[in-house]
């Protein structure tokens, strides 16, 4: 193995390389912590790299954990490795999801979109309240001086 992700993170690409010659052809399988094969052995090619990004539970893989990465070289002869060592072709990793930075953003979004809304709407209340005090004084003003009119022409009426 010549590339791996590091522990603890979120990275997800492997290729492989061997010091045998004409070794180009590599099978791999990825087994869980508690010994459940994710993967059947299969076949890569020494300059492809696999990406196992579909391990992400949003992805519909298991997600976070921890996980063993198995690989074995091909000779052309069809002849595979069959020692396994953790310095070589065993590589064992905790795999963390990667931060779902959109679903983040969307809330935060939408959380100042509500509050900018929930602020207008009291604004805008608070201004129709104040507009309905204005109008009913302006109505007893109104009120008042009809009504004090009227008591003039009554008066001069009446005297």
């Amino acid at each position: 193995i010549t590339t791996m992700p590091s522990s603890r993170s979120s990275q997800s690409i492997f290729s492989f390389d061997s010091n045998e010659a004409g070794a180009n052809v590599f099978e791999w399988k990825l087994r869980r912590n508690d010994g459940v094969d994710l993967t059947p052995w299969k076949v890569t090619t020494k300059s492809g790299p696999i990406d196992i990004s579909w391990l992400d539970n949003k992805k519909g893989g298991p997600g976070r954990g921890w996980y063993t990465m198995w690989t074995r070289a091909v000779d052309p002869a069809g002849n595979k490795d069959e020692l396994f060592s953790t310095q070589t072709n065993v590589y064992h990793w905790l795999y963390v999801p990667p931060i779902p930075w959109g679903s983040i953003v969307g809330g935060v979004f939408a959380f100042s979109i509500i509050a900018v809304a929930l602020y207008v709407e009291y604004r805008r209340r608070k201004r129709r309240a104040v507009l309905q005090r204005f109008q009913l004084r302006r109505l007893r003003r109104k009120y008042k001086l009809k009504n004090a009119q009227r008591g003039e022409t009554l008066r001069a009426v009446l005297l």
